[in-house]
């Protein structure tokens, strides 16, 4: 014996669910906005920020990898639209604390190869700056190149003239700057 049972789907607008929630993060910071909705599929996702549409911002979240300051008292909101209507979010506020501490240097090591010096700091450092080969002084050796570790930009590699094995050499780093534009201190 088989036996079918037949429902008729019933075409619906979208509703949300969940809204998104205001969020405070620190400067540097990532953050994520998430709707939730129920309603007929196909359904399509804009999110604003202040009312204007984000480039690209078409899913149920919307993930800000890096909170600026300049973004702090922003308000996002979604629209979800399906073939039967539309819902419009609440909207979040985003508050981002702004980071006023500068970054320091937490170690250089040279490499097997003594031409090169890897260089880390504190925290995420501004490519223009930590890219620029006078920010960085060796004493006895000639700095060519810096260049911003793609996967990780806490870390810097510096291009030098040839090391001697068993010397100890001394790293002055200057001018480089955060991704918020805070000056590395002196003496580092």
């Amino acid at each position: 014996d088989l036996s079918v049972t037949t429902t008729l789907a019933v075409d619906t607008p979208p509703t949300i669910t969940l809204q998104p929630v205001s969020q405070t993060v620190d400067e540097g910071d990532p953050v994520t906005f998430v709707i939730e909705f129920d309603g007929s599929a196909p359904a399509t996702f804009e999110w604003t920020a202040n009312g204007t549409a984000i480039p690209g911002a078409t899913n149920p979240a919307y993930t800000i990898a890096r909170a600026r300051f300049s973004e702090n008292g922003t308000q996002y909101g979604c629209t979800v639209t399906n073939p039967f209507g539309a819902a419009a979010s609440t909207e979040a506020t985003l508050t981002v604390i702004q980071d006023a501490s500068a970054p320091a240097l937490v170690k250089g090591r040279g490499t097997g190869s003594f031409n090169h010096v890897n260089v880390m700091f504190s925290k995420p450092v501004d490519p223009a700056t930590a890219q620029t080969t006078a920010n960085y002084s060796i004493p006895g050796l000639t700095v060519s190149s810096a260049v911003l570790n793609a996967s990780d930009d806490r870390y810097v590699l510096l291009a030098t003239s040839q090391q001697t094995s068993g010397n100890d050499y001394t790293l002055t780093v200057s001018n480089v700057m955060d991704l918020s534009g805070n000056v590395i201190g002196a003496n580092n």
